[in-house]
């Protein structure tokens, strides 16, 4: 039978230097001194604009509550919020202290519209943050970004067709944006599909558009092409653009 060392976890805001000194304390404690970080990378740019959450528990042995666990909360902007420095001392593992700290920092961060968590996570603690609800969006070999929703749905992009002046079967494609924080992940192709299929079923044969030199390259994936290959861009709002045509949209379902 394994008798326990610690009893009543507790979670609270870390407001006081005090309590943020033992966050502190307690990222040198597993970063530093047991994972090996140099400690001038444990301390950054980011703690002085951050919120702390500490959890505490009362020790058996000390008969005294103590420190065990830490995380915080940057807000990147308004409706997103990164996760970072999560550190549970050793001895108290296994018994939920990180799950619930998240699972805190979480709801603290809805209740001040943040609408989506961000972090950047250890691959050998992957599994752990699947577990409290983070999705890994990109991976490759390089560390990867997990995220996770606070259960609502955000706009992350938009895109407009508009008809070409004395031609019905043709439409201009514009205005195509995507939040910064949602590229990568395929907003602006599902945009454009989606466009090209209600195009069609309003007898919209050909689209249009103006696009910007350095997005030709995702113009092109989608099915647009420059169709003189040596026309010169020409400038648009100080920067260069090309104008692409899809001058026939596919008859199959895009998307």
């Amino acid at each position: 039978m394994v008798i326990p060392k610690y009893t009543n976890l507790e979670i609270h805001p870390a407001l006081t230097e005090e309590d943020k000194q033992k966050c502190i304390d307690i990222r040198i404690k597993v970063f530093v001194h047991e994972q090996n970080y140099p400690l001038k990378s444990e301390i950054d740019q980011y703690d002085a604009l951050s919120q702390y959450w500490l959890a505490t528990c009362e020790s058996i042995d000390a008969k005294e509550r103590v420190a065990v666990g830490t995380v915080r909360l940057y807000k990147v902007n308004a409706q997103v919020g990164k996760v970072g420095r999560m550190a549970v001392l050793s001895d108290i593992r296994g018994m939920s202290v990180g799950s619930k700290l998240i699972c805190t920092l979480r709801e603290a961060a809805k209740a001040q519209g943040v609408q989506s968590l961000l972090l950047e996570g250890q691959v050998d603690k992957r599994t752990f943050y699947e577990k409290v609800g983070f999705v890994v969006e990109k991976e490759d070999e390089v560390p990867y970004d997990v995220r996770a929703d606070t259960n609502e749905r955000v706009p992350v992009g938009t895109i407009r067709s508009v008809p070409v002046k004395n031609d019905k079967q043709v439409g201009r494609l514009g205005r195509l944006a995507v939040l910064s924080d949602a590229r990568g992940l395929s907003v602006g192709k599902k945009l454009a599909l989606t466009m090209l299929e209600g195009a069609k079923t309003q007898g919209i044969k050909s689209i249009v558009l103006d696009g910007q030199v350095d997005k030709r390259g995702f113009y092109e994936k989608v099915g647009f092409v420059v169709e003189d290959a040596d026309n010169e861009p020409f400038i648009y709002y100080d920067k260069p653009h090309y104008q692409m045509w899809m001058r026939s949209i596919p008859k199959e379902k895009l998307i």
